[in-house]
């Protein structure tokens, strides 16, 4: 069963992430589709697409959501 979490904590940590720890990623590839993995620790997967918006098979596994983590 996975962390309850608000829409407003989910989405400032996702910003955190994207701008913060995969900007790197981010400035090249587009996120094409997000979903959250269902595990004890939920966590977000990004499937990217490059910058013509053509699928890639890079993907985006961003580090789990720990509700009292200051990064979130």
């Amino acid at each position: 069963m996975g962390i309850v979490m608000s829409e407003d904590e989910s989405i400032r940590f996702l910003e955190y992430q994207i701008e913060e720890n995969f900007s790197g990623v981010m400035d090249r590839y587009i996120i094409e589709d997000l979903e959250w993995l269902k595990t004890p620790e939920d966590r977000p997967v990004a499937y990217m697409a490059d910058a013509e918006f053509n699928k890639t098979n890079l993907i985006v596994l961003f580090p789990p959501f720990i509700h009292d983590d200051p990064n979130n």
